[in-house]
């Protein structure tokens, strides 16, 4: 009982009424702490809005310098180049063109054009590796690890020799020049030869189709060749350059870009209700691995290797292979 009287005690004298002076100077006292608050959230935004500031200050340079850097950086691609004679170049359309007719959905969806005259296009070459990105001022530096690297290439001696078309057409215009012996002097190349097939590859960048023929890497060890070029180019880039290369998607049954090849001919999409997938293109190599073709004999020769800079100008820098 004490303690409730003690607690009614005290709650009625907090409970009194206050004097007017009292209750002014008790109103000017919350005013002021009114305002020493409003103060301190005023101070507070500015200084959130300003730590925001520096940050995005600080975020867009970089952002800004990392695209730029990507988009400064050089497109380039690494290549042999195959020069055929007439007559090659012929049988190759012959008999690319002659399945093509036996093929209803290429015939019928798709416009084809021999290699050597399609626009925009590098000829008859093999790919080494897909596209990849250096900085310009790694370019020169670049040349000379490239031309290093061309240099230690493995290559069988059994496939060392003379390009004999060049030869003939070098004999022949003695005579007309009414030379009483041949030149004696040959430029060497690596002797290549084509899987009696052809192959379709589907491009993954555009809706284009290549009909060509995969090198025969079974001839006189051509695949020790074509590895050691590819892998000792590669080590480079990715290694010492430490550059991604595009990745190359693979089918199921193996087939895609990265299958030393030569294309023949490109077919632009003339229908375009008409999708070719990766499946599509499956089933139609299991059609044309079943086919034979007379395309072993032609002599694939090459010498050298090519690197295109991907710019408006497309700089090309050849490197002679060790032969």
């Amino acid at each position: 009982m004490e303690f409730i009287k003690q607690y009614s005690s005290d709650t009625s004298d907090d409970d009194e009424e206050e004097s007017p002076d009292q209750t002014q100077h008790h109103l000017k006292v919350s005013e002021e702490l009114e305002e020493e608050e409003e103060e301190e959230e005023e101070e507070e935004e500015e200084v959130e809005i300003e730590d925001h500031n520096n940050l995005i200050s600080t975020f867009i340079p970089y952002s800004q310098s990392f695209s730029s850097h990507q988009m400064n950086k050089t497109g380039c691609f690494i290549y042999v180049p195959w020069r055929p004679h007439l007559s090659s170049i012929t049988r190759l359309n012959k008999e690319s063109l002659k399945l093509i007719k036996q093929m209803p959905l290429l015939k019928d969806n798709f416009k084809f054009q021999s290699t050597n005259i399609y626009p925009q296009f590098m000829k008859y070459h093999i790919s080494v590796l897909s596209n990849f990105n250096l900085d310009p001022y790694r370019i020169e530096q670049f040349k000379q690890d490239l031309k290093n690297v061309i240099n230690r290439v493995e290559i069988d001696s059994r496939l060392i020799g003379i390009n004999e078309q060049e030869q003939s057409n070098q004999n022949t215009l003695s005579t007309l020049l009414a030379k009483k012996t041949p030149s004696t002097q040959h430029n060497h190349y690596i002797n290549l030869r084509f899987q009696p097939k052809l192959t379709i590859f589907l491009s993954h960048t555009s809706n284009k189709l290549f009909i060509g023929s995969p090198i025969n890497v079974d001839h006189f060890n051509s695949k020790q060749f074509l590895h050691s070029l590819n892998s000792k180019v590669e080590e480079l880039i990715k290694g010492q350059y430490n550059e991604n290369i595009s990745k190359i998607k693979t089918l199921d049954n193996g087939l895609d870009d990265s299958i030393p090849h030569i294309s023949f001919q490109i077919g632009e999409p003339t229908n375009s209700n008409v999708v070719i997938n990766d499946e599509i293109i499956k089933q139609l190599n299991l059609q044309l691995s079943e086919i034979t073709i007379d395309i072993e004999d032609i002599e694939v020769n090459v010498n050298e290797v090519l690197l295109m800079q991907i710019s408006s100008t497309k700089e090309v820098t050849p490197f002679k292979f060790n032969i």
